[in-house]
Order: C-alpha cells, then structure tokens, then sequence
C-alpha cells in the first residue's frame, strides 16, 4: 500500500497474532510494499531523483553546498556577496567581456550584472559587451537608449547593467570629484607660481572645472597663451570642447573693453585662451599679456573622450 498523500504508509496486510500460520503470500505482499516505499524514498548519498515538489513545512535546508550550476539551489551568502552577478570585465576597451560564474547560457530579458571595469579598459567610442562567450555581443546603452561615446566606462570603477531584451542598459553613471593642478603654457618663457588650484566634478562624460592661478614670477613670456593640465581628455568630437571662462587680475590689457575667454581643444588636456571686443571672433592671446602677479579665476565644462 503506497503513502496515502500525506507521507502516512501503512502495511497492505494486518498485524499478524501469536500462534497464528503465516501466510507466505500475506508475507511477501507486506515485504514487496516495504521494498517499493524504501524505493521511493530519498537515498542520502544521491541516487534518487526526486518525482514531485518537497513540501519542506516552514524548514530549513542546512549545510547547502556552494552552487556551480545555474540548475543549482543558491545559498544565501553566495547571493549576497554578489557572486553570480559580478566579475571584472577583460576584452578591449570597447569591446568588452564577462565570463561570470556559473556561465550563463542565453541572454534573457531582466538580467543584471555588476561588472568592474579591466585595468586600461576605459571605452573610447560606442561599446559592446559579451558574457559567457555567447555569440553576438550586445551593445550597451544610456538609460535614454544612446550608444556610448566615449569614458562612461572608466577602467577600477564598478557599473551596473541590465539586459533589456536588446541591448545592456548602463544603469549607473560615472560620477566623482577631484583635484587638478591648472597651469599656463606659453610658447617661450618661463613662470613660478605662488598658488595653483583646481577641483573638478565628473558626471557621466562631462567634466566641470574650476581653477585658480596665482603668478609668483614669470621671466620674458612669449607665443601662444594657453591653459594646461586638466585632469581628463577632452574628447574628439565636435561639440564636446565647451567654453572656458576666466576672471583675470593684474594683466596687461591694453584696451580696457576687451573681455578675456576661452575654449577646450580637442583630444588634448589644454583650453587656448584669447580676447574678444563686442562679441567679435576669439584673438589668441599673446603670453606677452602675462605679469608677474597676474591671477586668474577658471570655470568651464567640457565632454570627456580620448
């Protein structure tokens, strides 16, 4: 007789009494229907595969092994160290891979993953990514649907992506701050600084800057003007150089309605300074303008690139 539904089994023939024959046909039923449960039971070290649903009654399973397969039941600590989800990328900086574990099999709808940019993998351009080696990898896109441009993916930092059925959806941008040392350039001359000071603030690819300069000495300044050492790349692309602006002190300015500016230059870290009268077009400045004491405030936002 098998379980009846609720794990409860019961011999197909009653208790035998004292000093009673016993059947051999009553026997070996009983002993068949033993040998059939024991069948269907687990067998501890592996060998049943289970026909239905364990109904575990509000229990634990304990001692659970790390899971390798997909197929596998999770422990709670691999799923909360993040283990599934997360890996360093390799590849090329814009063609990029994850090679997670356990490998995924198919990309699906809803998928995440947490990935670490490789070392020297900043993209440059429209970027892919591949996990687990499946064919056809998948570009990665803004959250408004645009391809990359360039340093939304900064080599160390750690990214957050999801599968929209098409593409990968970044869903975590660059942001940070820092410091950076701005400082003129001159085509001749030389210069000693009383103060140099710059910040930034980087959210997504656009770079904001702000600087101050302080000239100790400078000794016979000459050619072209410019300012140098920002602490990203502007990319190389049209509309990305933005504009500069400055509030110089104490240079020589020799008609007092000409308004100093300035622009970021393509694929360089330096913005070319110049003057304008009356919203006329941009002059290079001269470093011939330059004095000692001269002091410049600095403000500007520009595309980060490569």
């Amino acid at each position: 007789m098998a379980r009846d539904g609720s794990g409860v089994h019961s011999l197909p023939v009653a208790d035998y009494v004292a000093g009673t024959t016993i059947v051999a046909a009553d026997m070996n039923s009983n002993l068949q229907d033993i040998s059939d449960e024991l069948t269907n039971s687990v067998a501890k070290d592996g060998q049943s595969t289970m026909t239905g649903n364990l109904k575990m009654g509000d229990q634990r399973i304990t001692g659970l092994g790390n899971a390798t397969a997909r197929t596998d039941g999770a422990k709670v600590s691999q799923i909360q160290d993040g283990s599934y989800i997360y890996g360093t990328t390799g590849g090329t900086a814009n063609a990029q891979t994850l090679t997670p574990s356990p490998a995924i099999t198919a990309y699906v709808a809803g998928m995440k993953f947490r990935v670490k940019i490789g070392a020297l993998l900043t993209n440059t351009a429209a970027t892919t990514l591949q996990v687990s080696g499946i064919a056809g990898p998948k570009d990665v896109k803004t959250q408004a649907g645009d391809a990359l441009v360039g340093y939304e993916l900064r080599a160390g930092l750690i990214y957050e992506l999801v599968y929209d059925g098409t593409n990968f959806v970044l869903l975590t941008e660059t942001r940070g701050g820092g410091t950076w040392t701005p400082a003129f350039g001159f085509g001749s001359g030389s210069v000693t600084y009383t103060t140099q000071a710059g910040l930034y603030q980087l959210n997504g690819n656009w770079c904001e800057v702000t600087g101050f300069i302080d000239i100790a000495t400078i000794s016979t300044p000459g050619g072209a003007f410019t300012l140098t050492g920002l602490p990203f790349t502007v990319a190389n692309q049209d509309g990305a150089q933005g504009a500069l602006s400055f509030v110089p002190r104490t240079m020589e300015i020799d008609t007092p309605d000409l308004q100093m500016v300035g622009y970021f230059i393509k694929n360089t870290t330096t913005a070319q300074l110049g003057w304008t009268r009356d919203n006329a077009d941009i002059t290079g400045t001269n470093g011939g303008a330059v004095v000692s004491a001269t002091i410049l405030h600095i403000s500007g936002r520009y595309r980060v690139g490569s």
